[in-house]
């Protein structure tokens, strides 16, 4: 097996260089195409060439092809443009992985082959944090929460939250109760900070049920409610949980500190930072790529 291999390796790199297409060359050795391509690619990053192939040992060639296919992603040059990708996917509804490898020259940069971009590509995103993972483009939706505040039964006071788009850009507000009113003034207030209403608006799960919800959303959205989202909305409060701290939620009820600054300064603890390996922050990433997309706001008696 392994001698047969070393041949069709060594026939594989002699008919390339003679000009053989991949196409002829699996049909000549009885292979698939795949498999002629993995041989070359292999082949190229390990610096190989026929007249090399043909002079190592069988063992020492198949040894160094091997090493080579085990090498890590993050070895590799091209690399580094994995988030350039991520973004030009989330930015434009119409991309494709292929549309982004041909945009970004990958084959005559690096010679690599749309399959193997994609296959590390998606090997690069799965290591990624689960807020980038979440399969949302630009100005797409806004995933929201309702988070109860313990501790304070007589005004039964809530914390909204949501994360908007491509960006994750986190926003928070405070009201009483999960009913219309608060409901109304949680995405009146949203939607004017953000500039804009987005696509479609994802219902928290403790609120999915409420015809009240569905009715305020499409009045003041103006869009597509779009039904729960558990992996999002688990996101969203994860990244809650990391600034809130012990001290929630005496910060919020709290006289010393007017809560509308206890919550910016919980967003901007989350919206500043930059996103782990990607150099940008939310807040940046949401004038790059959710801003342009979201829709104007037109101000009347529905965004009261």
């Amino acid at each position: 097996m392994r001698a047969r291999r070393a041949r069709r390796l060594r026939l594989s790199l002699q008919l390339t260089e003679e000009g053989w297409s991949q196409r002829r060359i699996a049909a000549h050795l009885g292979l698939a195409r795949a498999t002629v391509r993995g041989y070359l690619v292999a082949a190229r990053r390990a610096g190989l060439d026929a007249a090399l192939a043909a002079a190592l040992p069988e063992a020492e060639l198949l040894t160094l092809i091997e090493a080579t296919r085990r090498l890590e992603p993050s070895a590799r040059p091209v690399g580094e443009n994995f988030a350039e990708a991520l973004w030009e996917l989330k930015a434009d509804p119409r991309a494709t992985l292929r549309s982004v490898w041909l945009h970004l020259g990958v084959r005559e940069r690096w010679g690599e082959s749309l399959a193997e971009f994609s296959h590390r590509y998606r090997a690069w995103l799965a290591r990624q944090p689960e807020l980038v993972r979440l399969p949302d483009r630009a100005g797409q939706r806004l995933v929201t929460g309702v988070i109860p505040v313990p501790g304070t039964r007589d005004r039964e006071l809530v914390l909204f939250a949501a994360q908007v788009g491509a960006s994750g850009l986190l926003l928070l507000e405070m009201g009483e109760g999960l009913g219309e009113d608060g409901w109304r003034v949680f995405v009146s207030r949203a939607l004017v900070r953000l500039g804009g209403r987005p696509l479609r608006a994802v219902l928290p799960a403790a609120l999915a049920g409420h015809v009240f919800a569905q009715r305020v959303s499409g009045e003041v959205l103006g869009c597509q409610i779009a039904p729960p989202d558990p992996p999002a909305e688990r996101v969203l409060l994860a990244r809650l949980e990391k600034v809130r701290g012990d001290s929630w939620p005496a910060e919020l009820t709290g006289e010393s500190v007017p809560g509308e600054g206890v919550l910016r300064r919980w967003e901007d603890e989350v919206n500043r930072p930059a996103l782990p390996g990607l150099g940008q922050s939310s807040r940046e990433l949401f004038e790059r790529l959710d801003r342009g997309r979201l829709r104007p706001l037109r101000f009347g008696p529905d965004s009261e």
